[in-house]
């Protein structure tokens, strides 16, 4: 490995963003990135709804709080690298140079010049879309689930040996990760049912007893779980997301993942079937974009061009949030898009 400038004197924390994408089943849209790239490359993720400075500010103090509480070394951090990118501009610059943190850049957008943080966003991807399939066997409706699930894939990419035998939760915490199997390292999307304290109930008929997906170890709650609830609409065929919640514990009685079931009614003619793992893998992590609003003669040439729809596949959602998973003649592209989206009554549709 390549010595990384400033590694001597202290940890080194390259940062960076991925997304925008869907909102997540928490309303993020994106996640802040921390690799420490001079000693342990060990990772850290938080996800977020923007990226403002103040908010870039707030994840990297975490992370670097985070690092130092695992950490077996009493150390400080004395560089950060990142883009050159106005979202660590403003209050960050102020901080870092409060603390005495060296604070460099690409000089740009230059993936290379940060490349041990880039290489982790390729790995974690391509970790959580393997677990996505897994729990969901690719269908689209699910597609939120990417914020708890890229955060559980930077931690299984800490706590398992890279290949080449290397283990960054060990090397910076000294010891392996404890694995406790069945009991609070489960499988992602994995069904489980938990109760709620009294406090987290929403009124005096609430059930205590819920049925959820487990999406990994809580950092909140000592010995505790991630769980995304889940309830089943008979009129979609389809479970519907609620945001996460930390417990104490689950049960489960078999290993089963509902999201992959996917519609029951073996009388429903419009069975949604998986769809293979690389079309899967493509498909996840496309940029999402809004096509623009507006008739024909306001498009500008080459930009949201007028596409005609060859079929309408899906949907998700109810009312006014409705999209429908659309496949455009002349491209392998699907999107979502909302009914406003569409010209109806012509050739469009």
């Amino acid at each position: 490995d390549m010595i990384i400038k400033g590694s001597d004197d202290g940890a080194v924390m390259g940062i960076d963003y991925i997304g925008p994408y869907i909102k997540d089943v928490d309303g993020n849209v994106m996640a802040m990135t921390c690799v420490e790239v001079g000693r342990t490359n060990y990772g850290m993720i938080r996800l977020t709804k923007d990226r403002e400075a103040k908010t870039s500010l707030k994840c990297f103090q975490e992370m670097s709080n985070e690092y130092k509480r695992l950490s077996k070394d009493d150390i400080n951090i004395v560089r950060v690298h990142h883009d050159k990118d106005k979202s660590f501009e403003g209050v960050c610059e102020q901080e870092w140079r409060k603390a005495n943190i060296t604070n460099t850049n690409t000089g740009g957008y230059n993936p290379q010049a940060n490349s041990r943080v880039e290489r982790r966003h390729r790995s974690i991807k391509e970790i959580f879309k393997a677990c996505m399939f897994m729990a969901t066997g690719g269908l689209p409706y699910y597609y939120s689930l990417w914020g708890p699930g890229i955060s559980y894939a930077m931690q299984m990419n800490n706590i398992n040996d890279d290949s080449t035998g290397r283990n960054y939760y060990k090397t910076l915490t000294g010891k392996q990760y404890n694995y406790n199997i069945g009991k609070q390292d489960l499988a992602f999307g994995q069904q489980v049912y938990y109760h709620k304290d009294k406090a987290q109930m929403g009124d005096n008929w609430d059930t205590p007893g819920t049925e959820g997906i487990w999406v990994g170890r809580s950092s909140e709650v000592s010995g505790g779980h991630i769980i995304v609830p889940i309830e089943w609409d008979p009129n979609t065929n389809l479970y519907i997301l609620d945001g996460t919640v930390h417990v104490n514990a689950v049960r489960y009685n078999k290993i089963v993942f509902p999201l992959k079931m996917g519609p029951t009614d073996s009388n429903n003619n419009e069975q949604i079937d998986e769809v293979s793992m690389n079309e899967f893998i493509d498909d996840f992590f496309r940029p999402w974009y809004k096509s623009a609003e507006g008739d024909e003669c306001e498009q500008i040439e080459g930009e949201d061009p007028i596409l005609e729809v060859e079929k309408i596949i899906s949907h998700s959602g109810r009312g006014s949030k409705t999209r429908y998973l659309t496949k455009w003649i002349g491209s392998d592209v699907k999107t979502y898009e909302p009914a406003a989206n569409f010209k109806h009554g012509g050739k469009d549709i």
